[in-house]
């Protein structure tokens, strides 16, 4: 493929991005609508604040104003120039970037760390498999003969998970490498920081970090080699596995074992049996349980979860070992995916694997369709959680009975759903025979006792509607009600700036819900406007830079083509505010607020249903009614700004007040109500 200039590729790159599955890599998102929702990785965020928008290509977090397209987010998160991304995303796609000034060579030669390592681990992994079929390799072979009854499953097993042999030594990888590429042979030391060799402890030089070993290479997502697992195959080599460390290509907490190979089975069956071991996966999938991957020892992690929410698993399935670090394993991996319950269709089940066996052990003697049936008669993770609770507790006693209430209190507390959290009160009262008012109540206690001063609900006190009679004369029954009229006239004051704003807003969105309402609306305001002789002006000077960027972004001729990344007029929209406003953040957070929310805005309308004239008079009549709710709250202002003026009369203060009331009940009553 021949290189492309950085700005060409740079365009086919952006042509070739989807937002949602750039953000699904680093946050889980749940369908909404039209668009999808998630935490927003920029802050701590208790619940789904981030919006995303695959039409518009954009996102906005609602709760810190985070917001942009695939690229700003790419840079914000992984903390890297334009230009680096641009890289990153080309390499993805096969899109081969030429340098400026460089040639092929030089280019390649400075190509950064992490592609080195890339190359360095790619080379390792083919020797490896070369040597696995070498003499040398027999007692390899016989391990795997061994475990595998079959010579079908043993080949299977190698070509499918590309397993190799370090042969036995201290320097066989190492000088191999370093004849292979010139960029070792320059800097021996890139051997140390891919994790392939060792210093050694006694002069200059490396040693091969793996020796006699049965080799599992390690795969991301994109069947990159990305790091080593060996297997020794003496019990004099300790550890009994040996890994490689993390580096810039490698983070244990990103990558799951056996993705690479079960992702489009995950993808097809919309589930990932999550196991512990390498051998637990490749039985697994030799047994026909290709979802099924690997967390390497390591604990499960959000990381982990949202790869596996990315390629479309609805249910994640942990079939740990069955042992006490394999228990402590699964509570842990739940307490890490629980909070997603709530907020997401994923279901979590435990499965657990009987006679003390692991997964390897029972695929191996039971068979895949055995692993299955345990699969269909997993537990629900709640139901795993409680049981373990009341792991030996005599609830046939008393004192056992007690115990148990105070163990599932705490669980039984942190169930958000009402209806779910019933079920379970009723469930386990059973089973510690305990009535379920009793347990409820010591759920209740429980929660009292976290929260002891829960905050006060705003508006606890209601007043009424109702105008009531005030003399003009005298001090006396005005400070009798000066209470209320001081709480009216903050609330009012309130309401008349989120109605202008409000008014400004749903303007704004008319105009951004497709090309033809945008040059439609322009229509109305400038024909609005006209009158006065000046366009049409908002008093948020946000809401006013956009409409000032709007109505000249109009006037260029450029402004009705499409972009080339299939997003339409919009998408060119977007992208001209985004360059024009690159210095004012706030005025692009509420753009892509308001870009983002504008479809449905309009939908709930019933834009959506119409087209043609028909579509044209209600949006005009849209905007006629919004630019009629806008005047109303600048004429409030001005009573607003009367009333601040009047007379210091006390009694004159209290009746303008209540024709100020009076003016606006009137002027906020349907058209037809009004006489």
């Amino acid at each position: 493929m021949s290189r492309l200039p950085f700005a060409e590729a740079a365009e086919r790159v952006k042509s070739g991005l989807d937002i949602i599955d750039i953000i699904q890599r680093h946050v889980i998102l749940k369908k909404m609508g039209r668009n999808y929702a998630g935490k927003c990785p920029f802050h701590n965020d208790k619940s789904p604040s981030m919006n995303v928008s695959r039409e518009k290509g954009i996102f906005k977090c609602f709760a810190c104003g985070v917001g942009g397209d695939s690229l700003t987010f790419l840079m914000k998160i992984e903390n890297k120039t334009y230009g680096e991304v641009i890289r990153d995303l080309a390499q993805e796609q096969g899109i081969e970037v030429a340098y400026e000034g460089q040639s092929a060579e030089i280019a390649s030669v400075q190509r950064d760390a992490r592609q080195k390592i890339l190359d360095l681990n790619y080379s390792a992994a083919k020797w490896f498999e070369e040597k696995l079929r070498e003499p040398s390799a027999q007692g390899v072979m016989n391990y795997l003969s061994g475990r595998y009854q079959g010579a079908d499953d043993c080949q299977k097993a190698i070509q499918q998970f590309q397993l190799g042999y370090a042969p036995a030594g201290w320097e066989n990888l190492t000088p191999h490498l370093k004849e292979k590429f010139d960029f070792v042979q320059a800097n021996p030391d890139l051997l140390v920081t891919a994790g392939l060799a060792s210093n050694r402890e006694h002069g200059q030089g490396h040693y091969d970090r793996f020796r006699n070993r049965l080799i599992i290479p390690i795969l991301d997502d994109r069947g990159q080699v990305v790091a080593f697992g060996g297997r020794a195959l003496s019990d004099e080599d300790k550890p009994k596995y040996l890994n490689s460390p993390e580096t810039t290509v490698y983070k244990k907490s990103q990558v799951l074992y056996g993705f690479h190979q079960a992702k489009d089975a995950i993808r097809q069956n919309k589930a990932a049996v999550v196991m512990e071991g390498y051998f637990d996966v490749i039985s697994a999938h030799l047994g026909g349980i290709t979802e099924a991957v690997g967390s390497c020892g390591t604990a499960m992690t959000d990381s982990h979860l949202k790869l596996l929410t990315r390629f479309g698993a609805e249910t994640v399935y942990l079939a740990f070992d069955s042992d006490e670090a394999g228990l402590k394993a699964a509570l842990s991996a739940i307490s890490l995916i629980e909070p997603y319950m709530d907020s997401s269709e994923l279901q979590l089940k435990v499965l657990i694997v009987p006679d003390g066996k692991d997964p390897d052990e029972f695929i191996r003697h039971h068979g895949g369709d055995a692993f299955r049936a345990l699969m269909a008669n997993a537990r629900h993770f709640l139901n795993f959680k409680f049981d373990m609770a009341l792991r030996g507790i005599p609830v046939h006693t008393p004192e056992g009975r007690i115990q148990a209430a105070n163990r599932i209190t705490p669980l039984l507390a942190s169930i958000q759903r009402p209806a779910t959290r019933s079920e379970y009160i009723k469930l386990y009262s059973e089973k510690i025979a305990i009535s379920e008012e009793a347990l409820l109540l010591e759920v209740k206690r429980y929660e009292q006792s976290r929260n002891p001063n829960p905050p006060r609900v705003w508006g606890g006190s209601q007043h009424s509607g109702k105008k009531k009679a005030i003399s003009k004369q005298g001090s006396t029954s005005l400070k009798r009600n000066e209470p209320v009229l001081t709480e009216n006239m903050t609330e009012l004051r309130s309401q008349l700036t989120s109605r202008q704003v409000a008014a400004e807003k749903n303007l704004l969105k008319l105009s951004l819900y497709n090309t033809e309402s945008f040059y439609l609306m322009l229509s109305v305001l400038e024909a609005q406007a006209a009158s006065s002789q000046a366009f049409l002006s908002f008093d948020d000077p946000i809401h006013q830079e956009i409409l000032e960027g709007l109505r000249g972004l109009a006037k260029e001729p450029s402004a009705a083509k499409t972009d080339p990344s299939g997003n339409g007029f919009l998408g060119t929209l977007i992208e001209k505010m985004n360059h024009l406003y690159f210095d004012k953040p706030d005025v692009l957070h509420t753009f892509a607020e308001l870009a983002l929310t504008a479809e449905s805005f309009c939908d709930s309308l019933g834009l959506g249903e119409i087209k043609g004239t028909v579509f044209q008079e209600k949006v005009s009549l849209l905007a006629k009614q919004q630019l009629s709710l806008l005047a109303r709250g600048r004429m409030l202002q001005q009573l607003q700004q009367l009333k601040t003026n009047a007379s210091q009369n006390e009694g004159e203060q209290v009746e303008l007040t209540y024709q100020f009331q009076d003016r606006l009940f009137a002027d906020t009553r349907p058209p037809q109500a009004q006489g």
